[in-house]
Parts: structure tokens; sequence; C-alpha cells
């Protein structure tokens, strides 16, 4: 019996082959895809809010000047859009690539076994059969090409999974390239966290890339002499108007009127221009106010666009004179921005915008209804401008 050595250097083993998984690339071609059309119909769907917020008319230099700015925007969104799909196409067909690959070594490998070979972890090629001395000379030979095609193959399955790696990878520099305009420059207090955990090339099998989200949010709107709508207001007056109508101030649909209890499941969802956008059912899970703070938290159920387990909470609070409103978001996978590598840490900034342009209407009807409670119609405030996304102006309705 003789044996030959295929498997040298960084090849590798038998059982990494025969567990080699290509689900990965698949799943994240139509990730992105999926989120590349999300972010530009947000996009879209905000540039037509900045037009016509909430459906009224206004002139002058501040609406052109924000149209000017989510036009620009838009731009780049579907810029970043078109590098995510070709992304999404390199992972698509290097799947199919690296499955062909993965073929051609399974096939050299069942090839030797049939013909009485034992191919090792190491995929060493043994032989199995005792020969007299008129055979032993061909079964050398053919054990001898046994070795060298799955050495071969298994080469080429390096080397094809390295190319598609490199080629994401090439896509990542260019996504992270096309940014808004002034963004990485702004000190606003909206951050998305952990930007530390991406990895500097795509790693396989794609990890799961739990992340938060942290807003600070004050009112926009203000009252006579420029002053904030949101000064003065304690958290007892918070408290109370929540309770006197929940509904009236959250600004999600499907949120009830009475305020909500702990173990509540509230079936949350967005709609844009009437149609539903999303579905973000969830359960209470703190509800409460102490002395100086209100908390409220909520759990993601099935049927939400975060991932299971994912949280949100909201802390009500005085600061400097003013309330604010706190917002901490634990999205887990397979929620937004915990899709693979590239596209996930890039997906982040922009789904921390989406939920400060979500949550900043939520500070402000408070504070509107209640200075409106006290007489006092607050006015329209300056445009909000998140990081990387155009401003946007919050009109009053007029009425509680």
């Amino acid at each position: 019996m003789g044996s030959a050595t295929a498997g040298v250097g960084s090849l590798p083993t038998r059982s990494e082959i025969e567990g080699w998984d290509t689900s990965e690339l698949e799943n994240a071609a139509s990730t992105w895809r999926a989120a590349a059309a999300q972010s530009e119909q947000v996009f879209d769907q905000h540039r037509q809010n900045i037009a016509a917020p909430g459906g009224t008319t206004w002139e002058g230099d501040a609406k052109d000047a924000a149209l000017d700015r989510v036009t620009a925007d838009v731009s780049v969104v579907r810029h970043q859009g078109d590098v995510v799909r070709a992304a999404a196409d390199i992972a698509e067909s290097g799947s199919g690539d690296i499955q062909a690959a993965l073929s051609k070594v399974l096939d050299a490998i069942a090839a030797a076994e049939t013909d009485g070979f034992r191919v090792g972890e190491d995929l060493s090629v043994t032989d199995t059969k005792r020969v007299d001395v008129f055979s032993m000379a061909a079964r050398r030979t053919a054990l001898s090409e046994h070795a060298e095609g799955i050495r071969w193959a298994a080469e080429q399955l390096v080397q094809t999974d390295t190319l598609v790696s490199k080629r994401l990878e090439a896509k990542a520099t260019e996504l992270q390239g096309i940014q808004f305009d002034g963004e990485g420059q702004s000190d606003h207090v909206v951050r998305a966290v952990d930007y530390s955990t991406m990895p500097e090339r795509p790693q396989f099998p794609l990890p799961e890339k739990p992340w938060d989200y942290n807003l600070d949010l004050t009112t926009d709107l203000k009252v006579d002499g420029g002053k904030s709508a949101g000064a003065g207001i304690t958290v007892d007056d918070v408290w109370k108007e929540l309770h006197r109508c929940f509904n009236c101030n959250f600004p999600m649909g499907g949120a009830p009127k009475e305020f909500p209890k702990v173990g509540d499941e509230l079936p949350l969802e967005i709609k844009m221009a009437g149609a539903k956008l999303a579905n973000f059912p969830v359960r209470v899970t703190q509800a409460e106010k102490s002395g100086s703070e209100i908390n409220i938290e909520f759990e993601t159920l099935p049927g939400h666009v975060d991932g299971p387990g994912s949280t949100i909470h909201f802390r009500f609070f005085e600061q400097g004179g003013e309330m604010h409103l706190g917002i901490n978001a634990h999205v887990t996978d397979p929620g937004p921005g915990t899709q693979p590598f590239p596209v996930g840490p890039a997906f982040r900034a922009g789904y921390t915008g989406i939920a400060h342009l979500t949550w900043q209407p939520y500070i402000d009807r408070l504070a509107d209804n209640i200075q409106q409670s006290r007489g006092v119609v607050p006015n329209v405030g300056p445009p909000v401008v998140p990081p990387g996304l155009p401003p946007i102006a919050v009109p009053n309705t007029g009425g509680r």
C-alpha cells in the first residue's frame, strides 16, 4: 500500500470541505437588495414630506434649502443602493462559483474512493488494496493522479472563495466612500454605536451583529419669543399627558388610547401614503415614573422589523430646564443594520437617521399638546437635521 498527501499549506481539511456552506452569501444577497430598496423608499418618501410636510404648504428660502439638501441626499442613497445591489450580485454569483468549485473537490474525493483509495482528513490519499508486483506501478500512478486532482480542486475552491471575498471587500470600500454632505463631521447627539466591531474584511460564516442606537431628542417647536416649547415642561406634565391620551402623542399607528401596562401587546405599524410600510409589534416590559424620570420599554414580538429579542427604551427626563426624550434601541439579528458585511455597518447610520425622523414627532407632539393645554400654541420650529439626513420642518397641527 502507498500514500500521497494532497492537503498542503493552507488547504482546508476534508471536514471543512464537506461542511462548506454558501447559504450565507445567498441570504446576504436577498437581504442587501431588500435593504437598498427600503432605504430608497424611505428617502423618496422623506423628500415628499419635505416638499409638503403633513400635507401643508410652505415656501421660502428654508424650503428651497431643504429641497436642495434632500434631493442631493436622495441621489446619494440611490448611488449607495446601486453599490449594494452590485454587492448582492457578487454574493449571488459568487455562491454559485463556490458551489461549482466545491462540487469538483467532492467529485475528486468520491472518484478516489470509488477506485479503492482512502482520502484522509488532511486530504492525503492512501491505497487500501493489496496488489501484486505487476499492478503496483499502475496503482502508484493512479494514487498520484487522485492526490493531484484533489489538491488542485481544493486549491481552486480556496482561490474562488478568496476572490469572492476580495470583490465584496472592494464593494464595501466603495460603499463607505459614498457619504452624505457633511457626514462624519457633525457632533449631533444621534449616534450609531458599535462601529468598532466592523470587520476589516468579509468573514465567513458571516457573524451576527446586534447593535444599539442612542438618541437624545428635544422638541423643535417654539413658543412666543423663540423659547423652546419644551422649556418648563416637567416629568409630571408628560406623565399626565400620556395618560390623557397615549396614541395622541405616540407617533406610530396601532398604539392604544389608554396608557399601556406591562405585559400589554401593541400591534404598532408605520404607514406611508396609506400603505403599510412595516410592522412593529411589541410587548410592554416597563412603564413607570420615578421622581425624576419616566421609563417605558418595549420588546419585539414575531413579525417585528427588528430581530427577536430587540428592545427600545424611552426615557423622559428634565435637563437644562427642558424636557428630553432619550431613546436606546438594541437591534438583534436579522434586524436592520445586522446584515452581513459590507451592508450592515453602513446601513446602521441610515437606520439611526430614520429612527430620528420616526421619534422626533413623539417629543414634538407632547410639547405641543402640553403647551396647548396651557393656552399656548407653539409655532413651527427650525428644521431637524439628523446626521446624513436632510432637514425637515414639523408643522403645528393647531389642535389636541
